[in-house]
């Protein structure tokens, strides 16, 4: 790791793996070159998943890679006095399969590989056609024009061709180096089912909604084979290696035909649901088949029999890939797994979990080393590496927030998977799972002794429990909308509560009635209160800071002075002054015991501000603001002096502690106060709270991963 980084700043990080085996392998004995060969490995591994800090940020990989590398890695062990960041608790051993995460905001309905490896293409539902690199995992081209989702994607020969065909009748091809589409071929006026490619003899075919398989040649498109009379729809086809047979699935029967004659070969029956995907293997005599029933189905067109069943997958088979030597087969699932099959061996080898939604494509790399799945995100696997660690102390659906306990180092995170966990940040050991909540959790707090959490769902829930037990202590229910946010009053006998376009409410802990605030709020934002134990304030979208008292019926306040969505409120610690940040990009101060603004901070020719929604706004101290926008920009205010002598001064200057001031920004990485501190796996990234030395990271898949900041004593 030292060497790469050292090495980077004289040439690329390529040439560095030659540099290290010209250093260390010259002379070297057998067990010296076993160990250079794990560290290869490892570096190999490393490379790929941390492309992007190495490739822009090089000097800052070092603190990321140490810290995420898997506990039993050469690189962890070797320098494990040199980390600068520890995750505590549970940590995976080896590096496990996923070498890449790479997000769309969409579903992906197929994938396919360049010749090389380095490409993997993705046909998506948003009518979209996306290369990635495999080595880096970044979005290299992105193509639109298809009028209907992508239902078909390949290469062609020539490695600059793509051929895609859609649901909205067209075959297309595209230029990767002309960076457009150069053909679009209407098949019919039926909306298209299936479709298969054999590039190498310049066919394809197409089955629509006529219940009709048409062959084209690919390079003219004209018509060369008409097979009617189908019974059924088919749903997917494959041609056999040589090309001289076609294979269709329907509902639940595989058919193979003859590409010469059209004539119906062979018939399987076995399936008792649709089937989704087919392949014929390399040996020119199996078919696998996969579908709606979960299982899939080898069979060999010489016995004319179902050879073997797969049934282990949990839901519907969406896909399935043959390797390249036809040994090995690989599915995705409606149960978001990937399973790789032994084709000899008749049995299931590895499961790869990952995926938070269903897996709906598949492939296998040309050299049989990787493979690529498509759901809400792609994902590159190793086809050699152990399947991913599971630890059962982690969420089983995304994390939605995380709080810290006030007095102690436990800190607490929700989940979609309606629980809430407290951890303790010395061990990053789970120490309690409250399951009380049917829906996912959306708001989370704590009282000022610490000792009471308050927690609200989906539903409009909120159930106040000790942290020690788990024991509910009161439990409240809007029956309207998600509870947005949460604050208990400092003497933890109330709390107030925001919800999503509903009233607000006071709830005392006491056996009070709650109180039902009259003002109905477009969506709340964040609730703070006062340290008088009286006085709570609302942001809103509508766009106004609201601001209430328990010991009056009415709304005391309400300033509209934003003219976009509040995003942000607090108040000062001796309760004079109230702070608000805005989607309108500025920063805000009002008296609100004198119900008047006093300040507003905003960019314009002569001063500085922020360029982007403003997210997050606290009190440092009484006279001491610090604010970030979306685009990680920070900027801290100083309310000294007379109103007129109010201005921007240095962040840095009030940071302490700074890393409270950190967040996870979407290009992967946490920034403080304008600096990077470390690059975050995509995997691992969602929500983030930061305090003291101490940074907690709930993901989308569930995972919570503490780190402690600074050297290891």
């Amino acid at each position: 790791m030292i060497y790469l980084q050292q090495f980077d700043q004289i040439s690329p990080i390529a040439s560095s793996v030659s540099v290290l085996l010209m250093k260390h392998g010259a002379g070297a004995d057998k067990t010296s070159l076993q160990s250079i060969g794990h560290l290869f490995h490892d570096v190999a591994v490393m490379v790929q998943r941390f492309s992007i800090p190495l490739n822009f940020h090089p000097l800052q990989v070092y603190d990321t890679a140490l810290t995420f590398s898997p506990r039993l890695s050469f690189l962890c062990t070797m320098y494990q006095d040199k980390r600068f960041y520890g995750v505590m608790g549970d940590r995976i051993d080896d590096w496990g399969p996923t070498l890449l995460t790479s997000k769309l905001e969409t579903t992906i309905l197929c994938v396919a590989y360049s010749r090389d490896g380095k490409t993997v293409a993705c046909g998506c539902a948003d009518r979209t056609l996306n290369l990635f690199s495999t080595v880096t995992g970044k979005l290299v081209q992105s193509f639109s024009g298809s009028v209907g989702p992508i239902l078909y994607v390949a290469f062609c020969p020539d490695g600059d061709t793509l051929i895609t065909a859609s649901s909205d009748k067209f075959v297309c091809t595209w230029s990767i180096s002309g960076e457009k589409r150069v053909f679009a071929f209407k098949t019919g006026s039926f909306v298209l089912r299936s479709f298969a490619v054999c590039a190498q003899f310049d066919r394809y075919a197409i089955a629509t909604d006529e219940r009709v398989i048409k062959l084209f040649d690919l390079k003219t498109h004209k018509l060369l084979q008409t097979i009617s009379g189908q019974e059924q729809v088919s749903r997917c086809l494959a041609f056999s290696p040589d090309a001289k047979l076609l294979v269709s699935g329907s509902e639940t029967v595989v058919k193979v035909f003859s590409t010469e004659t059209g004539e119906l070969v062979q018939s399987f029956n076995g399936h008792s649901g649709s089937i989704h995907g087919i392949v014929v293997l390399p040996d020119n005599d199996m078919i696998a088949s996969c579908s709606d029933d979960k299982s899939i189905r080898l069979w060999s067109m010489s016995t004319s029999k179902c050879l073997h069943v797969f049934n282990d997958h949990e839901d519907a088979v969406n896909a399935i890939s043959v390797s390249s030597n036809g040994m090995m087969l690989v599915s995705a699932s409606d149960d978001k797994n990937i399973k790789i099959f032994s084709v000899p061996k008749r049995k299931l080898v590895k499961t790869f979990t990952g995926h938070n939604t269903a897996a709906k494509s598949v492939a296998i790399s040309p050299d049989g080393f990787t493979l690529a799945s498509g759901a809400a995100d792609l994902k590159v696997w190793s086809v050699t590496e152990k399947p991913a660690q599971v630890f059962e102390d982690d969420h089983s659906a995304a994390v939605t927030v995380v709080e810290f306990n006030p007095t102690n180092d436990i800190c607490i995170t929700g989940s979609a998977d309606t629980t809430v966990r407290c951890w303790s940040m010395s061990s990053g050991r789970m120490i309690l799972a409250f399951r009380a909540h049917s829906e996912a959790i959306t708001a989370l707090a704590f009282s000022a002794q610490g000792d009471l959490v308050a927690s609200g769902d989906r539903s409009g829930r909120t159930l106040v429990w000790t942290l020690s037990t788990g024991e509910i202590v009161c439990s409240a229910h809007s029956n309207q909308t998600a509870v947005a946010s949460i604050a208990f009053f400092p003497d933890g006998k109330k709390l107030a509560c925001g919800h999503v376009q509903e009233p607000a409410f006071v709830h005392f802990l006491d056996s009070k009635p709650s109180k039902i605030l009259a003002t109905v709020f477009k969506q709340v934002s964040k609730v703070c209160v006062s340290r008088d134990n009286d006085t709570f304030a609302f942001a809103t979208s509508e766009p106004r800071v609201k601001v209430f008292q328990c010991s009056d019926d009415d709304l005391w306040k309400s300033f509209k002075n934003h003219t976009h969505t509040i995003w942000d409120v607090a108040f000062s610690p001796d309760g004079t002054k109230i702070a608000s940040v805005s989607e309108d990009k500025t920063v805000r101060v009002f008296d609100w015991a004198r119900k008047t603004l006093l300040h507003t901070f905003a960019k314009t020719a002569t001063t500085v501000g922020h360029s982007a929604s403003v997210k997050s706004v606290s009190f440092k101290d009484n006279v001491t603001l610090i604010t970030r926008d979306e685009d990680g920009v920070s900027f801290a205010w100083s309310l000294k002096g007379a109103e007129k002598d109010w201005k921007s001064v240095h962040a840095m200057d009030f940071a302490n502690p700074r890393l409270h001031y950190a967040h996870l920004a979407e290009d992967g990485w946490i920034h403080c106060l304008g600096e990077r501190l470390m690059w975050i796996p995509f995997e691992l990234r969602g929500v983030m709270k930061a305090r003291g030395n101490h940074i907690v990271l709930g993901s989308v898949f569930g995972v919570v991963t503490i780190i402690r900041v600074g050297r290891d004593p």
